[in-house]
């Protein structure tokens, strides 16, 4: 059973913040659809746990969440970003 993967306000801040300062838009899409599809399958195995929370690194994104089984809910917390090492 798939979960839905929702974000605190500000995830959405600071996603909004990484996507208005890159110039490749689409490395931080990607990473941010593979987050999506992670957490949207199989949240409660995705990244590494430090109870209540749970952080994922797809770079150049990583995100906090939180699991939330009886409601089947991925809730992301924080987004990062870290450049690309050239």
């Amino acid at each position: 059973m798939r979960y839905s993967v929702v974000g605190a306000e500000e995830a959405h801040d600071d996603l909004a913040r990484i996507w208005l300062s890159v110039s490749d838009r689409a490395i931080v899409r990607g990473a941010a659809d593979e987050i999506d599809r992670q957490l949207s399958q199989d949240p409660e195995n995705c990244g590494i746990g430090f109870p209540p929370h749970r952080l994922l690194a797809v770079p150049p994104l990583a995100v906090t969440f939180r699991v939330l089984p009886e409601d089947r809910i991925a809730m992301v917390l924080q987004v990062w970003y870290r450049a690309p090492r050239s």
